[in-house]
């Protein structure tokens, strides 16, 4: 799995509380109430990116919502 899927899978975020992560390109991963989101998951193999995805199509397995 992985090691940012598995961070955000053990992080518990207070009540009215949450726990964001950048994914680049405007895409984050939001965990709240113990809900998995994804906002905008650019994954797509691209020359034109500046940086590469670190996150798979697969590594989504564990993800609740994706948006």
């Amino acid at each position: 799995m992985n090691p940012v899927i598995q961070k955000l899978l053990s992080i518990s975020p207070d009540f009215k509380s949450i726990a964001v992560c950048r994914l680049g390109q405007h895409s984050f991963l939001v965990k709240a109430d113990g809900i998995i989101i994804a906002f905008d998951p650019y994954l797509t193999a691209d020359n034109n990116r500046l940086i590469a995805s670190f996150i798979s199509p697969d590594d989504f397995s564990n993800i609740d919502v994706i948006c």
